[in-house]
């Protein structure tokens, strides 16, 4: 075959972004199908088993990567976060065996946390360092769009707070979606535009926008967020004009965010300035939340455990206070007690509710030794050191959030896990493991 009739050839295949029909265009087409979804269904009227599509998309996705997994993962030297992976699913196990949790409980815990694990699994086999740049690019173009859309939603429909979701729809609860959203794109374009990879204009597009986006949808958490992922960005370039520039340009965009949210939201404005009355947000039970989120441990402990050690160790087992609204045998005996407690609404409720301290630990501890096995590859890949900052920066961000809401455990999670495969996707592109497409092209 010659080198023109192998263009042709791979012109037919090349349908997205360059990328060939192969596994990992399933990955392009499920994030993709992730940012419009919930508004096709809350806005357009698609049924909500379309939510599913993704499933199903996950599902050949890992198809797709399984005859590769062991020798990617080999290569990317990931020994010690895999095992300590194999210590919390057996510690689940056993915490369902002492609990008599029922299986389909089970199986529904476990669609629910790990199909975002064999996500990451799938974008770290499929994907290589060209993907990793066009899927931002894709969330930048779907940002533009969103602005628009979230503008309309406001101005034309007067939807506002929890119901303004942008692309994300208008269910409530959409703008968790949009927090981490906003935190990826922030933390990536901070540390590209310092790192003068990107132009200046990104970050002042990125850094409006969002403010101005979660201004509209009372999203006060992301106001935090916001100086906080800037200056931790800015303090790894601290020797470098840009940083200065990048925060002048962040404080002068926060500023304009805080009008906005003062004018639309002036009471919840004034928690967000309001130290002690933001950290008394956060740490006493509401009628909306009924568990604080700061306090909630103590709460559970006393409520629903009853100091018992056994319980605060363990928890009821995983899967054992899962429910579903829209299949029966999902729910379980224990959200049909405490369900109004809404403790679904938070990860770390969740999380400790079903494996106590200890899964709780184990669960943090698998985000906190991914951090530091990307911030150890820093001196070994000192290429993608850029990237290498953003998922470890990215992974506090998500430690932080498993306080805030509950997006590691619904399809937000899915963005999560993709910036989670970056630093494995640095290690096997430097390990030599040969790229997808490649191997096509060669047929």
């Amino acid at each position: 075959m010659t080198d023109e009739s192998l263009k042709t050839r791979r012109g037919w295949r090349s349908i997205v972004l360059e990328t060939p029909l192969t596994g990992k265009l399933i990955i392009y087409v499920e994030l993709a199908y992730l940012l419009i979804v919930f508004f096709l269904v809350n806005s357009l009227g698609a049924p909500y088993a379309a939510i599913y599509v993704l499933d199903v998309l996950n599902l050949f996705a890992l198809i797709a990567a399984l005859g590769k997994i062991k020798r990617t993962f080999s290569a990317v030297r990931y020994r010690a976060v895999l095992v300590l992976f194999a210590v919390f699913c057996i510690f689940l196990v056993l915490g369902d065996l002492i609990n008599l949790v029922s299986p389909m409980l089970m199986i529904w815990g476990m669609r629910n946390t790990f199909r975002f694990f064999t996500f990451f699994v799938s974008c770290v086999v499929l994907l290589d360092l060209r993907d990793v740049d066009r899927i931002m690019g894709m969330f930048t173009i779907f940002q533009v769009v969103n602005l628009f859309v979230s503008l309309f939603q406001f101005f034309a429909l007067g939807l506002r707070q929890d119901t303004l979701g942008g692309i994300f729809g208008s269910a409530a609860g959409c703008n968790g979606y949009s927090n981490v959203f906003f935190c990826i794109l922030l933390t990536y374009y901070s540390l590209q535009c310092l790192a003068g990879k990107k132009p200046m204009r990104y970050f002042v597009f990125i850094a409006i926008s969002t403010l101005a986006l979660a201004a509209m949808a009372e999203l006060k958490f992301f106001f935090f967020e916001f100086p906080i992922i800037v200056l931790v960005a800015a303090l790894l370039y601290v020797n470098k004009v840009r940083a200065v520039v990048v925060a002048l340009l962040a404080v002068g965009a926060l500023f304009v965010g805080l009008q906005i949210f003062a004018s639309v939201f002036p009471d919840a404005y004034e928690t967000v300035i309001n130290f002690d009355k933001a950290f008394s947000y956060s740490s006493n039970g509401m009628a909306a939340y009924e568990l604080s989120r700061f306090g909630a441990f103590g709460e559970i402990n006393g409520l629903i455990f009853h100091d018992d050690l056994p319980k605060i160790l363990l928890g009821v087992g995983f899967g054992g206070a899962e429910s579903s609204s829209n299949i029966a045998m999902f729910n379980s005996a224990f959200s049909q007690v405490w369900g109004y407690l809404n403790y679904r609404w938070f990860s770390h409720q969740m999380w400790y509710i079903e494996t106590g301290v200890v899964g709780f630990a184990l669960f943090v501890g698998l985000f906190a030794a991914h951090a530091f096995y990307s911030g150890g590859l820093m001196k070994v890949h000192p290429g993608c050191r850029i990237l290498l900052q953003f998922v470890v920066l990215f992974t506090l961000v998500t430690i932080v959030n498993l306080w805030y809401n509950c997006t590691i455990r619904v399809e937000a999670a899915y963005m999560t896990f993709f910036v989670l495969s970056i630093s494995c996707i640095v290690a096997k592109d430097d390990a030599g493991v040969p790229r997808e497409a490649e191997q096509i092209s060669e047929l």
